[in-house]
């Protein structure tokens, strides 16, 4: 009698292929596993592109965190369902930005944060529909000279387009000390002014994103934090409405959304 070789049967086989996937790093497994999908997820989103009401989404991603591969899942979602999205990402070199603290320094060119987000966005397919912004060198230099001649009082009460950049700085600067801060101190004063820089140009490429893609909702993690209050204050600037998102503090594994319409 011959017996079948089960190695072909089609049990085997799938376990086979669990095995192959449990021994990749989980991005590598997710990409794989997306690649898989990227057809069907093409001919739905062709489909419903076609539908009314689909709306224009902007996500500002100026960097990748633990939890920032939430808002690249919500961008495919969207995708899927004909929306259409613009992701704007940070190109590295900002003075200051919300990945780093007076404990965990940046890497000096930054290439570890973008690359880790390209990759992201490879695993996504969503590189087409992000761009990154750049430092402007000439523009920082411009702004650290003004914010030079000024005062403590006058970089507190700091205002860029009418929006009270010194105040939304300052009150970043404990998330990055660990600790209440005294703009007395020298440090402390130094690290302001970058960041307030940083504020600045944010705030300018924030104002450009919009105008260019005038989108009906814009996305931001927190609002809060350097890199991701200008486009916050942007949008109440303009009265458009954003999605502001953060880790819930009620159990393992929660988000918690707000939805801001400004009038």
């Amino acid at each position: 009698m011959k017996y079948p070789n089960v190695l072909n049967l089609p049990f085997i086989k799938k376990l086979n292929r669990l095995f192959f996937l449990n021994r990749l790093d989980w991005i590598t497994r997710h990409e794989i596993l997306f690649s898989r999908i990227q057809s069907k997820f093409n001919q739905t989103r062709l489909k419903n592109s076609q539908l009314n009401n689909r709306k224009r989404i902007l996500f500002w991603d100026t960097s990748i965190w633990e939890r920032g591969s939430l808002e690249l899942m919500l961008a495919y979602a969207l995708l899927a369902r004909g929306h259409k999205i613009q992701g704007i990402m940070c190109g590295g070199r900002f003075p200051s930005c919300s990945m780093e603290s007076v404990l965990f320094k940046r890497d000096d060119d930054c290439n570890n944060c973008s690359n880790r987000f390209k990759r992201f966005l490879t695993i996504f397919n969503l590189k087409e529909y992000f761009k990154e912004i750049y430092l402007d060198k000439h523009q920082q230099s411009e702004i650290i000279k003004s914010l030079d001649g000024l005062s403590v009082a006058e970089l507190v009460s700091y205002k860029h387009h009418g929006i009270e950049l010194g105040k939304q700085t300052l009150r970043d600067m404990p998330q990055y000390f660990f600790k209440l801060v005294d703009l007395n101190d020298p440090m402390v004063l130094s690290k302001f002014k970058e960041s307030l820089c940083s504020a600045i140009l944010y705030t300018n490429s924030a104002l450009e994103a919009i105008e260019t893609f005038q989108p009906d909702l814009c996305v931001v993690t927190s609002g809060k934090t350097i890199s991701y209050s200008p486009l916050y204050e942007v949008c109440k600037f303009l009265k458009r409405p954003v999605l502001t998102w953060d880790e819930g503090g009620f159990e393992p594994h929660s988000f918690v959304f707000s939805v801001c319409g400004f009038k």
